[in-house]
């Protein structure tokens, strides 16, 4: 960009990358309080003068310890990078919730051993579905084609990994579906509870409830698609559950729900955060991923 703009313009001028960070869901909180501010510029005078303009603005709210300044490439590096991390820890805790089913561990108390050492950290060690959304799936496949194009497929290989790993937890947890009902979903009827790929936006793009939804459909059966706004009741065969227990005002009502069912009521739990024995207790058959139930 910046090279091409020298081409038409004689005048001093600074080209900042200044990558963006917020979380959809809390894109407030993430702007106020962000964990890092990352300028990139090169070292001419433009450039640091640019910089320092920048600098001045987010220090109005923003500690300048947290404020990072380095080169245009190490900042449009960091970007794509911080992104293949996070979901990097998403990819590498739903591969250990395969091996719990099998060896009857739980991934839950799992992940929480892992997240005591210091080192590591809790953050993003939460077994589901998968990562969705545009920004971790987009950063990932920019970072692998940057690998290929810098001609290191050791490394793209690494980074594809993710993603396959990410696509293939969406595939496990439909393949429980299909096996639970002998291979056949024709005229089942599922209730799928959110649609989003991620609690708090209403945000579906490159969402695992969607890939669930089309897989049903092209199996014939019957996706009910239930969120906060739902006001329709149907009656379904099964559950299907894609985000947590409560999603703003939105409270589950488990016995409600068994009572509306056919029977026998099954319910899949894609995210490890409704009450298995509860639900067991009320009358479900209960399938989830990373325990065995």
């Amino acid at each position: 960009m910046a090279d091409k703009i020298s081409l038409q313009n004689s005048s001093n001028f600074a080209v900042i990358s200044n990558p963006q960070f917020v979380s959809e869901g809390i894109v407030t909180e993430s702007l106020l309080n962000p964990d890092r501010v990352i300028l990139g510029g090169e070292t001419d005078p433009a450039s640091q003068k640019a910089l320092g303009v920048i600098s001045s603005i987010y220090e109005r709210w923003v500690p300048r310890d947290r404020i990072l300044k380095m080169s245009t490439k190490s900042a449009e590096v960091s970007k794509l990078v911080i992104n293949a991390f996070l979901a990097q820890r998403v990819s590498s805790i739903n591969a250990i919730a395969s091996v719990c089913e099998e060896t009857a561990a739980d991934v839950r108390q799992v992940a929480g051993a892992i997240g005591c050492d210091s080192r590591i950290g809790p953050h993003f060690l939460e077994a589901g579905l998968g990562f969705g959304g545009n920004t971790l799936p987009a950063d990932l496949h920019r970072l692998v084609y940057t690998c290929e194009s810098l001609d290191l497929p050791v490394v793209a290989d690494y980074w594809s990994a993710v993603l396959s790993v990410n696509e293939y937890q969406i595939s496990r947890f439909f393949r429980k579906v299909t096996a639970h009902y002998c291979e056949t979903l024709r005229g089942k009827k599922l209730a799928v509870l959110g649609c989003a790929f991620k609690k708090g936006t209403p945000d579906v793009k490159n969402s695992p409830a969607v890939f669930i939804c089309s897989r049903l459909l092209l199996e014939d059966a019957i996706a009910a698609v239930y969120d906060p706004l739902s006001k329709r009741e149907f009656l379904v065969d099964a559950i299907i559950e894609t985000f947590g227990r409560k999603l703003g005002k939105f409270t589950l009502d488990y016995k409600a729900m068994y009572n509306s069912m056919r029977k026998p009521a099954s319910f899949f739990d894609g995210r490890l955060v409704a009450p298995h024995r509860e639900l067991k207790e009320i009358g479900f058959r209960v399938e989830a991923l990373g325990v065995k139930i």
